[in-house]
């Protein structure tokens, strides 16, 4: 019975360093809620109007138009970033549109830190935005974790309630590494 003891003892202490000290955690953004409700109002105009229609064009038209609103919902209400962090790098996956995740290793990555951005006025405002060799992915006005590589600059929207782990884990990493000198 002691060996059990010891065995189990063991494990809960290493279960333990592992959590404590290799900082592996998800992040995952989404569009905010007054964007998603705010999508409703032209649901309700284009249903008024389609229902209103009289002529067969008329009705064409707006079948269309309700089509393209209800794919603009349905992209609003599943669209997410994950962001992973590792002792090797970042993953990031934009869901449901990347099948897999992309890695970028800290061997490339020349710059990481935690910015404040004003995201209407330098990215235009929210989804995946392109710019030059900036790249965006933005889905909350908060906080963004910017990588900078030797090809491109990313900006990865952050959550709020996360902002502190991802200071503790570039803090820790970075020091390891001394990326940033």
């Amino acid at each position: 019975m002691p060996i059990n003891d010891d065995r189990s003892a063991r494990y809960i202490i290493s279960l333990f360093y592992y959590l404590f000290f290799n900082m592996h955690f998800t992040d995952k953004t989404q569009y905010p809620i007054i964007a998603k409700l705010g999508v409703f109002i032209p649901i309700i105009v284009v249903l008024f109007s389609f229902i209103a229609a009289d002529e067969l064009l008329t009705i064409v038209f707006w079948s269309i138009i309700l089509a393209v609103v209800l794919f603009a919902t349905w992209y609003m209400f599943c669209t997410k970033l994950l962001l992973k962090c590792s002792e090797q790098g970042i993953y990031y996956q934009l869901k449901p549109f990347q099948k897999k995740k992309v890695f970028l290793p800290f061997n490339e990555i020349l710059e990481l830190e935690i910015e404040a951005t004003d995201f209407l006025t330098k990215f235009g405002g929210w989804g995946k935005r392109k710019k030059g060799n900036e790249k965006a992915y933005v889905f909350n006005d908060g906080y963004f974790l910017k990588v900078k590589t030797d090809t491109r600059t990313y900006y990865f929207s952050i959550s709020d309630q996360s902002k502190q782990k991802w200071e503790e884990w570039i803090n820790k990493n970075f020091s390891n590494l001394d990326i940033n000198s």
